[in-house]
């Protein structure tokens, strides 16, 4: 239930992060209370003062970017990164055999850019992510989180 707030609009989180408290068990409140005080509201201080959290929701929230329809991981990232292993194949390169490997996949992403602009398709979706985000685009549209 705790992820599902990463979806709710950041104003609106600690209100549901309280609905959410209220349908938990006894033995899941001792996590409630550290996402509260680390994620949502931040830690009473000695003067009852709160502090602000360590990540507040504007770091971690996706609603944003959801609706927005941008990438919501950085699986993309990590995909490009574990390109540029394969080949860069050594483990210490030299400036300059590492300077010619990003120049090839410099090469390569405006090869990929041209396809596109000339009406190339892209590759889909894996059918379990396209379904995820229809689901979720679904969820948010009618209003079934909070």
């Amino acid at each position: 239930m705790l992820t599902a707030l990463a979806f709710v609009p950041t104003d609106d989180v600690p209100a549901a992060f309280d609905i959410v408290c209220n349908s938990m068990p006894d033995t899941c409140k001792p996590v409630a209370e550290y996402f509260e005080s680390t994620c949502v509201r931040g830690s009473v201080g000695r003067s009852n003062r709160r502090r602000p959290p360590q990540f507040p929701p504007n770091i971690w929230n996706a609603s944003e970017r959801f609706a927005a329809t941008l990438p919501t991981t950085n699986y993309h990232v990590e995909a490009w990164h574990h390109r540029l292993q394969t080949l860069i194949v050594t483990n210490h390169p030299s400036f300059y055999a590492c300077l010619h490997k990003l120049r090839q996949e410099q090469r390569h992403t405006e090869v990929q850019v041209l396809r596109l602009q000339n009406g190339f398709r892209k590759k889909l979706r894996r059918r379990s992510v396209g379904k995820q985000h229809r689901r979720m685009t679904t969820l948010i549209g009618y209003g079934f989180m909070v």
